[in-house]
């Protein structure tokens, strides 16, 4: 990410040769170069890239506590995991690619849409409100 090399074609008075040239970029972008067989760049985008800390989108070992994820805080794609949480209150208002609940006891969970399927494994005397294309 945070380098990219690109071949430029330059041509003196007797022939021609291929140089390169190292372009340094931020971390946040990333030039994107697209290069046919003669080496001639056709296409050239910069992309912006956010990085997640995953733990964000963890609730593991939660006692007696509350949890919430508000609206637009998990980004597209981003599955969530709940896992081993006693007699706590679990709300997740966004929209979720996949949620997982696993071991949890005594717990009141609360999934806004969820785009792909609800796994809910080895729980006891909990309570969901869902909202998926498969529970």
């Amino acid at each position: 990410m945070g380098n990219c090399f690109k071949r430029e074609l330059t041509a003196d008075s007797s022939s021609s040769q291929l140089k390169n040239s190292k372009k340094k970029n931020s971390p946040k972008d990333q030039s994107v170069v697209i290069l046919e067989s003669n080496t001639t760049v056709i296409s050239s985008a910069t992309t912006t890239e956010k990085k997640y800390n995953f733990q964000d989108f963890i609730f593991a070992n939660l006692k007696r506590e509350e949890a919430s994820k508000l609206p637009g805080s998990i980004p597209t794609g981003m599955p969530i995991s709940i896992e081993d949480c006693m007699e706590t209150q679990i709300f997740i208002f966004d929209n979720s690619s996949q949620v997982t609940v696993d071991s949890c006891k005594d717990c009141f969970i609360f999934i806004a849409p969820c785009e792909g399927s609800i796994f809910i494994r080895d729980c006891k005397s909990c309570t969901f409100i869902c909202a998926s294309h498969q529970l």
